[in-house]
């Protein structure tokens, strides 16, 4: 990752998108270090999206991105984890919105009021911002949003607290981009709660039963079926994870047949990798990027590096 701003760390990227030209993009958190803070903020502290580029032609062995725009600042209002879909052809921006109110607690510092997952409508080569056309209900993360085989758009959510948990994995369709409210995303029905992927993954019973679930992208196979890429939550680390489902058909609204689940990272496995030090034990998954029958899968590691996966698809 070159031209990561002065002060700031890149982690969390979104999944990379490849334009007609060969040109791969991504968008990116960048984070402010911790040690530069503010006395009136507490961590994380601010946070904006880059967007970042690698030329043509694209491979694993020799990606290299480079920093091109920010999309979105941190200003009153600070932007997380993005993500980038596209739909009908046409690129769109997501990220975690967070907005603070205008006076301090008893420590100084800032309070936060809510937050919202925002998706905006870029330019065609994904530099511009155009507008602001959807945003998700107060106080839910991990909404995405990605096109199936039929031209439906599938909706991840990951509505928590109350009668909803930790955290699950909700899904829904809509059939345009305007048809994208808070109801509909609040009203999603679950696919994959915190017991499943501790029952497929033994390594995470240790964790339970303070372990939560989120998608951060989904892309459609050649059979219809949906893979999710995804993390799981606990009180300690995050890691990366991925399973398959099959979307339901018009005449329903019930997914089913979720399977293939797999643990990606745990991100204690990269302790030690890079040799500086991490901000947290966490691993988590942008989405892919499919070349020649293989998932490339980039990943925040540590909220403080960016680094990419290759699998089979």
């Amino acid at each position: 990752m070159d031209g990561v701003p002065s002060g700031y760390l890149a982690t969390n990227p979104s999944a990379p998108v490849m334009l007609a030209d060969g040109r791969v993009i991504m968008a990116v958190r960048e984070q402010l270090h911790p040690d530069l803070l503010p006395k009136d903020m507490s961590p994380p502290g601010p946070s904006q999206v880059g967007l970042y580029q690698a030329d043509p032609p694209f491979s694993f062995e020799h990606a290299k991105f480079h920093r091109t725009e920010t999309l979105l600042t941190s200003g009153r209002v600070w932007h997380e984890d993005p993500f980038l879909s596209v739909i009908d052809g046409q690129l769109f921006l997501g990220a975690v919105a967070v907005r603070f109110k205008e006076e301090k607690n008893d420590n100084g510092h800032r309070i936060m009021e809510r937050y919202a997952t925002s998706i905006y409508r870029l330019g065609e080569q994904g530099d511009t911002v155009i507008e602001k056309v959807a945003e998700g209900p107060a106080d839910m993360k991990d909404v995405r949003l990605f096109q199936l085989q039929d031209g439906r758009i599938g909706l991840l959510t990951r509505p928590k607290g109350g009668d909803f948990g930790n955290g699950y994995v909700g899904f829904a369709t809509i059939d345009k981009i305007e048809d994208l409210t808070a109801e509909v995303v609040l009203n999603a029905p679950a696919i994959f709660r915190p017991k499943d992927v501790v029952g497929a993954i033994p390594a995470l019973r240790a964790y339970w039963p303070d372990v939560w679930v989120g998608g951060n992208d989904a892309v459609v196979n050649g059979n219809g079926s949906v893979t999710v890429y995804g993390h799981f939550g606990t009180k300690g680390p995050y890691g990366a994870i991925r399973f398959s489902f099959d979307p339901p058909l018009r005449d329903s609204n019930r997914p089913k047949n979720v399977r293939n689940v797999q643990l990606l990272v745990h991100p204690e496995e990269l302790l030690g990798f890079p040799k500086e030090p991490v901000r947290e034990i966490t691993a988590f998954t942008g989405g892919c990027l499919r070349v020649g029958g293989f998932d490339i899968v980039p990943f925040g590691w540590g909220d403080s590096y960016v680094g990419l996966m290759k699998m089979r698809s």
